[in-house]
């Protein structure tokens, strides 16, 4: 072959490459498009998908008996599960006999403090009139002791001057005057006792012991008051753990019921770190239901948190509602749900996504 004809072919093959090749980089230009890259880009920007749950700002509150963790057995549900209850109505019944017997007993301890207390005040309004007798006692005690003295003196005279009065006459008149002088010490000694013994310390004593009894009232009183299980706000009764015949105690798990108030549900979402700049306050987006895209509703991001948290593992503040296992953290946007006119809004704890920026 000569050099002439392998010029030749090398010219073909280099010219069939260039070819191909601009062929092949005129359909990949035509596929993708130089201005689809930034119109993706630009669609990405403003539309944010998260996902989250129907909820209340206020936490789910966990009911129990007043008295918890006091014993107490459920005579009566008087609410069922799903109840629309108002605040402070009944949801439970007790069986409360003990409590009713402890009013009566702390009832009978008042009125027998009252006695003792009126007993007491007859002890003071006494204590005058028995100085007084004891006072005349010792002045007819120490009239005694005169009379007995002169006795005495006129049994002696006779006894040493005239013979008249025997041995024993004068015996008898001096053990008479010690008599007298006995006696007489004897009511002084009662005299003193009794003006030092004022007996206004058993009005105050007894005082104290109707304070104490009325006092012992009260807490059976407020003891009975706690066998009760009353709503705490208007709200519903979204699950119920509460039957009739039960017993509440310290080894409880459960409260009676769970319970939300009555106020506009929110839509609380979450947004993953690498998307949270993206989001701002006053944004609005289309909420739709997770499973069903047919239910949708307006929103509004009112609320940005200012920390990452744990992913919740479902709706509401509830107990069981934080995954605890899971290390990933989120940023949780609150929205508010804005309903049309005779619009039924989102259940309590439905799964919720929301496209933001539409």
């Amino acid at each position: 072959m000569t050099r002439r004809r392998l010029l030749t072919v090398a010219y073909s093959l280099g010219c069939v490459l260039l070819v191909v090749g601009g062929l092949t980089a005129a359909k990949a230009v035509g596929d993708k498009g130089e201005p689809a890259p930034e119109a993706a880009k630009s669609s990405g920007a403003k539309k944010l998908v998260c996902l989250g749950f129907a909820d209340t700002d206020d936490p789910i509150i966990r009911i129990y008996p007043d008295n918890f963790p006091q014993p107490v057995k459920v005579t009566k549900v008087l609410v069922p599960e799903g109840a629309v209850v108002k605040a402070g109505q009944p949801l439970l019944a007790f069986d409360d006999r003990i409590a009713k017997l402890r009013i009566e007993e702390a009832e009978a301890g008042v009125a027998a403090a009252k006695q003792e207390k009126v007993k007491a005040q007859a002890a003071v309004d006494s204590h005058v009139p028995q100085v007084n007798a004891l006072n005349n006692e010792l002045s007819a005690e120490a009239e005694k002791l005169k009379a007995k003295q002169s006795e005495l003196a006129e049994t002696q005279r006779l006894f040493k001057i005239m013979g008249q009065k025997t041995q024993n006459e004068l015996e008898a008149a001096e053990a008479a005057v010690k008599a007298a002088e006995f006696m007489l010490d004897s009511v002084r000694w009662k005299l003193k006792g009794l003006k030092d013994h004022n007996p206004q310390y058993l009005v105050d004593l007894a005082d104290a012991g109707v304070k104490r009894a009325e006092s012992v009232l009260e807490q059976a009183k407020y003891g009975a008051e706690q066998y009760a299980c009353n709503a705490p706000a208007n709200g519903k009764i979204i699950r119920s753990f509460a039957s009739d015949g039960m017993t509440f105690g310290p080894h409880s798990r459960e409260p009676a019921f769970w319970f939300i108030k009555d106020t506009p549900l929110i839509f609380r979402c979450e947004v993953n770190q690498e998307f949270a700049r993206r989001v701002t306050k006053g944004m609005t987006g289309r909420i739709e239901d997770d499973a069903d895209p047919s239910l949708t509703w307006k929103g509004k991001v009112v609320r940005i948190a200012d920390q990452y948290l744990l992913k919740r593992s479902g709706g509401g503040a509830g107990p069981d509602m934080i995954q605890m296992s899971s290390e990933e953290r989120v940023l949780e946007c609150i929205l508010s749900i804005e309903l049309a006119p005779n619009e039924a809004p989102p259940r309590y704890g439905q799964k919720l996504k929301v496209t933001l920026g539409e």
